[in-house]
Parts: C-alpha cells; sequence; structure tokens
C-alpha cells in the first residue's frame, strides 16, 4: 500500500506565551485522539497525515514554549513569578503526554516499515514466480515489475523519513524535557528555601514568645517583690510610730496638765 504523507506545516503565527500553551494543550488533545484511532484501525495515509502535521506542530510550539519559559526565568522578575510556576505546571503536564505519544507513534511507524517491506519483497517474488510460470498466460511485463518496485521504494523511502523525521523531534524534546526537569528542581530548590526561611522564623517566634513570658514573669515577680518591701516599710514604720508614742506616752507628754 503507497502510503502519502501530508507536508509538515508552518510554525504558527507568534502568540503569548498563555496562546502558545493552550495551543499546544488543545493540540495534544487531538493527537492522543487520533493516535488512539491508529491504533486500532488499519492503516490510514489521511489519518497518518494529520498525526504527522500534529506531531510537528506540537514539536515547534514546545520548542517556542520552552525558550519563553527560560527567558522569563532568567528576567528574575518577582511579579511574574506566580505566572511563571503556573506556565511550567500546566505545559509539563501537557508536555509530558506530548513525549508519550511521540513514542507511540514512532513505534507504530517502525512496525508498519517493516511489514511494507516484508510485503514488498512478497510482490517481487510473486512477479518473479509469474515469469517463469509458462502455464500463465498473463503475468507483469518488465514495465510493470519496474513501476511497482519504484512505488515500493518510494513508499519505503518515505516511511523511512518519516520516522528519521520523527526520532529527531524525539531528540529535540528530550532536550526541552532536561529544561523542564531543571526548572521544576530549580522551583523546589526555592520552596525548600522558602520553607526553611519560615520554619527559621517560626522558631525565631517561638523563642521570642519564650523570652516574652519570661519577661512577664520577671515583671511579676518585681511587682511582688516591690509590694512585699512596701508592706514591710509601711509595717516598720508603725512599729516606730508604736513604739515613739509607746514612749512619750510613758514620760506623760500625752498627759493633762
Amino acid at each position: 500500500m503507497n502510503v502519502s504523507y501530508s507536508r509538515y506545516q508552518d510554525p504558527p503565527p507568534t502568540g503569548s506565551l498563555s496562546q502558545d500553551i493552550q495551543h499546544f494543550s488543545t493540540n495534544v488533545d487531538q493527537l492522543g485522539a487520533k493516535v488512539k484511532q491508529l491504533q486500532t484501525e488499519q492503516e490510514d495515509a489521511v489519518l497518518k497525515g494529520d498525526i504527522i502535521q500534529l506531531l510537528s506542530l506540537c514539536a515547534q510550539l514546545a520548542k517556542r514554549i520552552d525558550t519563553a519559559l527560560k527567558a522569563i526565568k532568567e528576567q528574575r522578575d518577582v511579579s511574574k513569578d506566580f505566572e511563571y510556576k503556573r506556565y511550567l505546571s500546566v505545559f509539563q503536564k501537557s508536555f509530558s503526554t506530548f513525549q508519550a505519544l511521540q513514542q507511540a507513534t514512532t513505534g507504530i511507524e517502525q512496525t508498519q516499515l517493516k511489514l511494507a517491506r516484508a510485503e514488498s519483497m512478497r510482490r517481487s517474488k510473486r512477479i518473479s514466480a509469474a515469469k517463469e510460470d509458462t502455464k500463465l498466460l498473463a503475468y507483469p511485463t518488465e514495465q510493470q515489475a519496474q513501476m511497482f518496485a519504484e512505488n515500493d521504494i518510494a513508499d519505503l523511502q518515505e516511511r523511512e523519513r518519516v520516522i528519521s523525521q520523527l526520532e529527531h523531534d524525539i531528540l529535540d524534546m528530550n532536550e526541552i524535557f532536561r529544561d523542564l526537569a531543571t526548572m521544576v528542581h530549580e522551583q523546589g530548590d526555592q520552596i525548600e528555601h522558602i520553607a526553611v526561611h519560615v520554619e527559621s522564623a517560626a522558631v525565631n517566634v517561638q523563642q521570642g514568645n519564650k523570652q516574652l513570658g519570661h519577661a512577664a514573669q520577671y515583671k511579676n515577680r518585681n511587682r511582688k517583690l516591690q509590694i512585699c518591701i512596701a508592706v514591710i516599710i509601711i509595717i516598720v514604720i508603725l512599729v516606730i510610730l508604736i513604739v515613739i508614742l509607746a514612749v512619750l506616752g510613758g514620760l506623760g507628754v500625752f498627759s493633762k496638765n
């Protein structure tokens, strides 16, 4: 069966990072549905053409998104930190799905290439056997046999070209996967760094609370001590006054003339 594949689409017009990620996710969903259909149905040239175009389009979008994410990271703009994390999270999920679909499609293509080669060899043997069978009144002419052979060669070459392109794109996507892993790891380090600061702040707050508690206890003890001293002073003064009054009374200072 001669399969003709559609040409790869040109890169989409430049859009915002948010739009690119949205388009990427949408295309990955469409790609998933078509790859599933390819796995359950017989070989279909139109379906394969659509899959190849979507794979190429997603690969181009992934490269552009990866470049945009790295640019945001290098800017170190705190105001864009939340946006960066959100974009990274959404893209990473869709990208993992895309890589799995890439691998699945490549596996299907490699299997179909083996089958096509085997069919080409069987067709060649049947033509040779037909020529040698003198009982057959009709068999392919040299021109027809050459045409069959050329069609088979063109079909196999096209399949090999598609597989080669898929494998090249897979290598490119592996680079992006490593970039994403680095970005996610750095985000994890930042979160851990923040957690350490939060924990340190919590410890400092606890220590501050303890110190405040100690200070309050010390203040209460000082207040009690001050009250005790004041009571003692008052008692001493009262005792002194009683003694003085007693002495003066003994001397008749308070007796009437």
